[in-house]
């Protein structure tokens, strides 16, 4: 195995495990969102998949969007440090009434892991 594929193995891995907890936490029972990264000769490649069928981020929902982008820039980043004051207006508003009460307990138990306070 060459470097590149054990590049892509470890990436895959790391898909695997926020693919599970981005469909936890988005909480819809009859949709699956898979995301993968592919490492190609001159780029990288981004890959969204729901239920198997390959999507676009521009093409979805605005809530999606929001949900998305508070996902990886915010929940698995690492901007947020120790002791950071995170003011979160309204970042559930868009998503459905059960995602909406798991993002909230997520935000809670996030919270305490990081010792953060969310307001």
């Amino acid at each position: 195995m060459n470097q590149r594929e054990k590049q892509e193995e470890e990436l895959t891995k790391k898909c695997e495990e926020i693919n599970k907890k981005f469909n936890a936490l988005y909480c819809l029972s009859n949709v699956l969102y898979k995301f993968s990264i592919r490492l190609e000769k001159n780029t990288i490649a981004f890959c969204m998949k729901k239920n198997n069928e390959a999507i676009e981020l521009k093409q979805q929902s605005t809530g999606f969007r929001k949900f998305f982008n508070l996902f990886f820039n915010f929940l698995h980043g690492d901007q947020i440090k120790k002791e950071d004051i995170v003011l979160i207006d309204e970042a559930d508003i868009h998503l459905a009434v059960p995602a909406q009460k798991e993002f909230r307990n997520f935000l809670k138990e996030f919270g305490k892991k990081v010792v953060l306070l969310l307001l």
